[in-house]
């Protein structure tokens, strides 16, 4: 009875997280058509050795963990099916996760059922995981390979297994780590953690030498196994292993000599480390992820904990600290390693994306610290009601895509592409903060995708410059520029429309020839159901696309020029006095009409300069932006730069 119990208990959670998945919809996310499906379709075909940058920073991401999601599309399945299974897949964290509350629970109790069950159910529910379940991201297939390796390296001990069972386990739980930090490098947090973890266990004499060794072995072969190839390559072709990351390390020629660190979520203050478990509870995006994921349950786990410690206190149980028993129970282990996984990745990125391990593990810990503090069936209340508050919030408050739309039995991504693009060959240069690098799958075989004006802009000069003209070369006559259909209507917004992207492409010695565009139309799905209030409106005919033929230019703008030198010697000035707002330096300037400006990928700011305008601070999270003056005031430096602050979360 107890066993139908419980296996009842996990198919009940695993059926729950795929209804979920399929409920909340497929997703069409920025990440989607931009590198989700480029990236495996790049290395399949070969087309990473000759496009640049097609995707923008995430061009030269290791494309392993994406390979489930393409090779689904590749065969043809419909949308639905592909959500079905992947749903499957990604809701299989219901087994590493019950392996690790059993080491707290293991009896057949009815109070060891009930924690059993409350830990697998805040685990389940936690919103980063619900907002990923049944989408194209990697995160949630490298999080179950971490929870299977934190589940077998907390369960092993010298009194659990065989010595053969136990050096299998260290050798898998390794090998789970290392593949996950070689599909996704932001895993290396977890590394460190589960490190950390094995190096206290081999202290404390719970592993031996052995299988420490087979733990590390087991690390590294699945690591060089999974990301060797693509680090050999990028070494060859780039000079930096892990291009264009850390570049303040290994100075390829090919991307900016500082570092790329995203500040979006990184708190300024160790105080704000501490702060933002609690902030996570509030109504407020860009906390721990760009969309409103309101999560309780990170503040119920620190302050049970803080009451469970207090508790223990009053008890006597400090005493209990000198001793070796305390440092080899799970708790302790389980404790120890939760706040290591939380600090490295709260002072690394912050985002909670890539966390997803250990938001699934707040679960197992909230329930844990409450049976310290109260009894059985005040628990069972409080918790109850806990998780039900936090299903509402989330169900009410929060996101549950980031472009969803409803499932469909047409393809999981579509384009509607002329006959002509899919059969003759070119070179795209696509122009924008979106690359829509995607299309390639849709596009004739053999041709090439830069993206050289966007979020990562791409220089026509020095070895970089070198790559985009020798590619524009070997495609002279057959280059095309793809973009954003405009929205203009009016004759006049037709003009201005036209003008600002002539400024855009004008640095590449290219305009655009209006007279031979092809409409590339983008369908996020055939189907009519979508999630109630949920329906992404950006979607549809906003993101259609335009392909058209270049005019070469043969001479520059020399007013152009003068203004893109003296904008140039404005940008090196606040960016000297604001290295952290302003960071990295851009390898390029964009030209619009009148302007020209930067784009900052550590801190999404974005500087412009303009004869009339002065030189103008804006950012999508700050209003109004920040006016330094006319360029000559900067230029003569005739006050104090006052350097922006971001302030990333909303209310604003």
């Amino acid at each position: 009875m107890i066993a139908r119990r419980e296996k009842l208990l996990r198919a009940g959670m695993f059926g729950l997280l795929i209804c979920w998945g399929m409920f909340a919809g497929k997703d069409v996310s920025w990440d989607v058509v931009n590198h989700h499906l480029y990236l495996p379709f790049s290395w399949v075909t070969g087309r990473f050795r000759t496009d640049l940058f097609a995707a923008g920073a995430q061009s030269y991401q290791n494309p392993l963990g994406y390979f489930p999601i393409y090779a689904l599309v590749s065969l043809g399945l419909p949308a639905w099916i592909i959500g079905l299974l992947l749903s499957a897949l990604h809701a299989s964290v219901v087994w590493p996760l019950d392996r690790i509350a059993r080491l707290f629970w293991p009896g057949d109790r009815e109070e060891d059922f009930w924690c059993r069950a409350l830990a697998l159910a805040f685990g389940c529910i936690a919103p980063i995981l619900l907002i990923h379940e049944g989408t194209t991201s990697s995160d949630p297939i490298t999080a179950l390979m971490i929870l299977w390796a934190v589940a077998l390296s907390l369960e092993l001990s010298a009194a659990r297994a065989a010595p053969s069972g136990n050096r299998r386990d260290a050798a898998i739980a390794g090998a789970l780590l290392g593949l996950a930090a070689a599909v996704k490098l932001s895993n290396a947090v977890f590394v460190l953690a589960l490190c950390l973890l094995w190096l206290m266990k081999w202290a404390f004499r719970q592993a031996d030498l052995a299988r420490v060794a087979l733990f590390a072995a087991g690390l590294t072969l699945a690591f060089a196994i999974g990301a060797g190839p693509w680090m050999a390559w990028l070494q060859h072709d780039f000079g930096n292993p892990i291009f264009p990351l850390f570049n303040n390390v290994f100075h390829s020629p090919d991307a900016p000599q500082q570092p790329f660190t995203s500040l979006r979520f990184v708190p300024a203050t160790p105080g704000g480390m501490v702060s933002r478990v609690w902030e996570m509870a509030t109504f407020s995006s860009f906390v721990v992820f760009e969309d409103f994921l309101p999560d309780i349950r990170p503040a119920l786990m620190a302050l049970a904990a803080l009451a469970a410690a207090l508790a223990l206190g009053l008890r006597g149980g400090w005493r209990r600290l000198a001793q070796r028993e305390t440092w080899c129970g799970p708790g302790v282990r389980y404790a120890l390693l939760v706040v290591a996984m939380y600090v490295l990745w709260i002072r690394s990125s912050g985002n909670a994306r890539y966390a997803l391990p250990l938001f699934v593990l707040v679960g197992v810990g909230l329930v844990r610290a409450t049976q310290h503090v109260v009894p059985f069936r005040t628990l069972k209340v409080l918790l109850l009601a806990a998780l039900v508050i936090q299903g509402a919030n989330y169900l009410a408050l929060g996101a549950w895509r980031f472009s969803g739309v409803g499932w469909d039995a047409g393809p999981y991504l579509d384009y509607r592409v002329s006959k002509r693009l899919q059969e003759q060959p070119f070179l795209h240069l696509s122009v924008g903060t979106q690359t829509n690098a995607a299309i390639a799958l849709f596009l004739a075989p053999g041709g090439a995708l830069a993206h050289p004006v966007g979020g990562f802009s791409l220089p026509t000069d020095g070895p970089l410059g070198v790559r985009l003209a020798s590619l524009m070369d070997r495609w002279h006559g057959r280059t095309r520029l793809l973009f954003a259909a405009p929205t203009a209507v009016t004759p006049a917004e037709v003009s201005h429309a036209r003008e600002e992207l002539g400024a855009l492409v004008y640095r590449l010695g290219v305009d655009t020839d209006w007279s031979d565009c092809e409409t590339v139309q983008f369908v996020p799905t055939r189907g009519s159901w979508r999630p109630l209030g949920q329906a992404d409106e950006k979607t549809g005919r906003e993101k259609d696309l335009l392909s058209c033929a270049v005019r070469y230019l043969s001479r520059k703008d020399s007013a152009a020029e003068v203004e893109r030198v003296t904008a140039e010697k404005v940008f090196e000035i606040l960016e000297a006095a604001c290295p952290t707002v302003f960071s990295p330096r851009p390898m390029a300037s964009e030209h619009s009409v009148g302007v020209w400006q930067r784009h900052y990928l550590n801190t999404e700011a974005e500087l412009s300069v303009s004869t009339s305008q002065g030189v103008n601070f804006t950012h999508f999270r700050v209003f109004p932006g920040v006016y330094f003056g006319s360029i000559d005031d900067v230029l003569a430096r005739r006050k104090p730069v006052a350097c922006p602050r971001i302030n990333y979360q909303t209310p604003q």
